[in-house]
């Protein structure tokens, strides 16, 4: 009986604890951002300018954009470098709504990088629809952008 209660333990210890909710929009930042939307503000692109081809491809994993989605939801963002470039991590930026508020360190708490993806689990904003803004640039300063539209029920 008491190797069991040992063994079983043991498995309990080696067994990755659930990822704690994080907030990844307040409802303050959500509110401001429905206000300036409602009073004209406009989305634009972080840059005008036309996309550099090489520049890293972004391809959103989770969560799929199609479906609306329940609090806590996870995020996987995966980055493809292209041309011989390497990824640069450290470029990532993270920006909600219209008025850009940065969320870039809110996501990375609650996240891991796994070469070049990073995964977050238990991500919460309030319900509405939501979009973001995600920015990476590789090795060679080739920036790319792309928005994602989620929408929490």
């Amino acid at each position: 009986m008491k190797r069991m209660l040992m063994l079983g333990a043991a498995l309990m210890a080696a067994m990755p604890a659930a990822a704690a909710p994080f907030t990844l929009v307040t409802a303050a930042e959500a509110d401001a951002n429905a206000q300036a939307e409602r009073n004209g503000a406009e989305d634009k692109s972080f840059f005008p300018r036309k996309a550099d081809p090489l520049a890293p491809r972004i391809e959103v994993v989770e969560p799929a954009t199609t479906a609306a989605l329940t609090n806590p939801f996870d995020v996987v963002v995966r980055f493809v470098p292209q041309g011989g470039a390497q990824l640069d991590p450290k470029s990532l930026k993270v920006r909600y709504g219209t008025l850009r508020f940065d969320v870039t360190e809110r996501l990375l708490g609650g996240a891991t990088w796994n070469g070049n993806e990073i995964s977050a689990s238990g991500a919460e904003a309030p319900r509405g629809e939501h979009k973001f803004y995600v920015q990476i640039a590789d090795t060679m300063r080739r920036v790319s952008e792309m928005k994602l539209t989620v929408i929490v029920r």
